[in-house]
């Protein structure tokens, strides 16, 4: 006896009860790239795994398949199944898991560095987990952290997941970008369609069956215009439990901008939602025009908003940055509207008239040679007059003073 997991896993993981006859000739081709098994501790209910995956998610069990090939969880059937559509789909699914299991489930992500998993368990109870510290106001002591065990800390891809990606043998689909590419990468059919909306429907077969490779993997072409570091970037997205990026160095934000520019041609929302946790954190006093420009054009909307809100919140330390100038006329007027500086009108006056500047000498014209000309006074304050709308937060007299030159630049 066999049943489907979930659609959402393209029908590649079958659950195998303690009846089904070894070997298991009526399951799908898929588990030709499966290395392990994993089961329950009543032995009623087993699935085929990627070993390499499954170490990558959850490294604790990297231990365990060292030694056997089959993964015993002390757990029943219903905890199982849910654990293991987390650690294929992200989602987390308790249907058939009562009330008494989620708390077993909580024990299990524990052990298994799920940290997400676990935070989402602790939402739905609305009370911490047994492992969890007692809350700030309880006076009980609170146990010191656990010793770190750098063996089974989280592997890097290059070597938790390269077998499985490097080897075709291991898997069942070659990713190539445009039509003429050779495969750039290997990958499962059952990870990408259970990751990503785009490949989910693409391997289902409703659009087309991508045509086979001369080593019988499929051949999934993906457009010309992606680069290979971003389709490498997507892997490590779909086979790690990465949500903060972290493999992105701090300030590459280009790489960051490609991710975002292709999420909503795979149909990957969720990675877009990570892509502006990153640059929420990246911002800064430097970067802040650069990367409110992108998130304008990428349509990012919780970006935009906080830094409008770092912008007014740090003012003074943006308009002393060298890229003050970075910031457009609409960003800078949306900054003075909302009307929460707390800085002397004077100095404010100031800031713009240097802003004006930086804007006048930004751009270098095309064949110009030698240091650019000093902007003419009137130049600045035209660009100031045209920058305030006329439900400014200044007054009539301090808009006048405004507009009648004389300003400094800010030291």
């Amino acid at each position: 006896f066999s049943s489907k997991m979930s659609d959402s896993l393209g029908a590649q993981l079958w659950a195998l009860t303690s009846f089904t006859k070894q070997p298991h000739t009526s399951c799908p081709e898929a588990h030709a790239t499966c290395q392990c098994v994993i089961r329950d501790a009543g032995d009623t209910l087993r699935f085929y795994g990627h070993a390499d995956l499954l170490i990558s998610r959850a490294p604790p069990l990297a231990a365990h398949l060292a030694e056997s090939s089959e993964v015993v969880l002390p757990c029943n059937a219903p905890v199982l199944r849910s654990l293991v559509q987390y650690l294929y789909t992200d989602r987390l699914l308790l249907h058939s898991v009562k009330e008494g299991d989620v708390r077993t489930l909580g024990s299990l992500a524990t052990d298994l560095q799920l940290d997400n998993l676990r935070r989402q368990l602790q939402g739905l109870l609305g009370t911490p987990l047994p492992t969890d510290p007692p809350p700030s106001g309880d006076m009980a002591p609170v146990p010191p952290p656990a010793p770190v065990d750098t063996a089974r800390m989280e592997v890097p891809l290059p070597l938790a997941v390269s077998k499985l990606l490097d080897n075709p043998d291991l898997t069942d689909v070659g990713l190539c970008i445009g039509p003429q590419g050779p495969p750039l990468f290997w990958a499962n059919q059952s990870v990408l369609a259970a990751r990503c909306g785009y490949f989910s429907a693409l391997l289902s077969g409703r659009w087309a069956v991508p045509p086979p490779l001369d080593c019988g993997r499929l051949r999934v072409e993906l457009p010309e215009e992606m680069a290979p570091q971003t389709l490498s970037d997507l892997l490590r997205y779909m086979y790690q439990d990465q949500y903060d990026l972290r493999w992105i160095p701090k300030g590459d934000l280009h790489r960051v901008y490609d991710l975002m520019n292709w999420c909503e041609f795979l149909l990957l929302g969720p990675l877009f939602d990570h892509c502006q946790a990153y640059l929420i954190r990246a911002t800064d006093c430097m970067n802040v025009g650069l990367i409110w420009q992108e998130a304008e054009c990428l349509r990012a909307e919780e970006v935009v908003d906080h830094v409008k809100a770092f912008t007014i919140q740090h003012y003074s330390s943006v308009a002393a940055a060298p890229h003050f100038g970075h910031l457009q006329k609409h960003m800078l007027r949306s900054v003075l509207n909302a009307g929460r500086i707390m800085a002397r009108t004077e100095w404010l006056m100031q800031t713009l008239a240097h802003w004006a500047t930086l804007q006048l000498t930004r751009e270098r014209p095309k064949g110009f040679v030698g240091p650019l000309p000093v902007p003419r006074e009137a130049d600045t304050s035209s660009l100031v007059q045209d920058l305030l709308p006329p439900n400014t937060l200044f007054n009539q007299a301090t808009r006048m003073r405004l507009l009648g030159g004389g300003h400094r630049r800010p030291v």
